[in-house]
């Protein structure tokens, strides 16, 4: 079942934006129309009565301007034919995020999302922020824009647990981005399939779902193309979700604690683990390899089981001998084990780095997709030459892969 493409997320939000109050304006440009006068059409939202909005289209052709006037069904039907279309770009501002959604001339969409609060004052004068540059990741003003958002943020103030693991919405917006087409590919049908091959929906598990932010919002962005479930250990927090999933009407979202020892595992095809801290990570990768699964994705944190066994090179001049520049690393060196595990393990690895406050550094979040024709060639022998060249005499993934060092 085909995933949602840039052009469906972007009228998600459209559409959400209109009814939700967060739509602040919109343009669009790149016109490829006959008519040589036209530059641009601006769309703005007003008030005229008590729940009744407007929908102005103000066409910018070169001398003058012209308007018209439509409610939001039929504003929405007629920007899903002038996108991609008439006009090959479209700047979405909103209260928190600004979307950008541009179309090649074949035809090929792609879609940027920056924060607001690194928009410049003159959007219209100087260029936004590239997506591949840091985000800081505070609340930005309108989090809670989603009924959802806010259901889940008033449930969980009740309930006590706000402390509890939660992202940001420009994260989230960043990581179903970067998402979207790895699921396209791992879940894609074999061409020796027929297109009917993949009609049920995917399944995806995420690991310490925390306050279920990213998988409410997985399951509201893909709908019935997927199947999503969330694990937590912490019984208020998996009532909490399945109380505000059921009021939303998400019947393709379930929470679940983790399985008792020794108890099967459901079956997925994409296994999520965000904030994995040290040993978590390998035992998430180790779950998602055991089930074969197309798709694996682990945030790694709190690196510390590799630590005692990288002791600092003799040559190193004394003075750099600080344990805090030590143990820094020590995550890249694990995390680049692990890479090297899974390729040998016949995945492909795709990486993305996700600042963890404006200040701090940034986390790695790594991907693991098991292509069908042909494993990276990999072997056993360069991932035991990396260990002997570390220092590394165990390790708990290749513990768990039977992998002997």
């Amino acid at each position: 079942m085909p995933m949602p493409t840039a052009r469906d997320r972007f009228f998600t939000q459209l559409k959400t934006a209109l009814y939700e109050g967060t739509f602040a304006e919109m343009v669009l440009e790149k016109y490829q129309g006959l008519d040589r006068r036209m530059r641009a059409i601006s769309v703005r939202q007003t008030s005229l009565l008590p729940g009744k909005q407007i929908i102005t289209f103000i066409h910018i052709h070169e001398g003058h301007q012209t308007e018209k006037t439509f409610s939001i069904h039929e504003a929405l039907a007629e920007l899903q034919n002038l996108i991609g279309k008439t006009f090959l770009d479209a700047h979405l501002v909103c209260a928190s995020e600004t979307y950008q959604l541009t179309f090649t001339l074949r035809g090929v969409g792609s879609l940027k999302i920056t924060p607001n609060s690194e928009m410049p004052s003159r959007p219209d004068d100087t260029p936004a922020q590239d997506e591949t540059s840091p985000t800081p990741t505070s609340e930005p003003a309108a989090s809670t824009a989603t009924p959802w958002n806010r259901a889940l943020d008033a449930a969980a103030k009740k309930a006590g647990v706000l402390d509890a693991t939660s992202f940001s919405p420009a994260f989230i917006n960043e990581f179903l981005s970067w998402l979207t087409p790895l699921l396209e590919y791992a879940v894609r049908p074999s061409k020796k399939k027929t297109a009917s091959a993949r009609e049920h929906p995917i399944t995806i598990v995420q690991l310490g779902s925390g306050r279920g932010q990213l998988a409410f919002a997985l399951a509201t962005t893909l709908g019935t193309r997927a199947r999503i479930h969330g694990i937590d250990a912490n019984p208020a927090l998996l009532d909490l979700c399945n109380r505000v999933a059921g009021a939303e009407g998400l019947i393709n979202l379930a929470f679940t604690k983790p399985p008792a020892p020794g108890a099967s595992a459901p079956e997925f095809d994409v296994l999520i683990a965000l904030n994995a801290r040290d040993t978590d990570a390998d035992d998430a990768l180790a779950q998602g390899i055991a089930a074969g699964a197309p798709l694996i994705i682990v945030e790694p944190c709190a690196h510390r089981e590799l630590r005692a066994q990288l002791p600092a090179p003799t040559h190193w001049p004394e003075a750099i001998h600080q344990e805090t520049l030590l143990a820094h690393q020590t995550g890249p060196i694990t995390d680049a084990f692990r890479a090297l595990i899974l390729a040998c393990a016949g995945y492909k690895i795709k990486t993305l780095e996700r600042p963890t406050s404006a200040t701090s550094a940034a986390n790695l979040l790594i991907a693991a997709l098991k292509p069908r024709i042909r494993p990276q060639e990999v072997t056993t022998d360069a991932v035991r030459a990396f260990a002997r060249h570390h220092g590394i005499r165990h390790q708990h993934l290749a513990k768990r892969l039977g992998l002997s060092l």
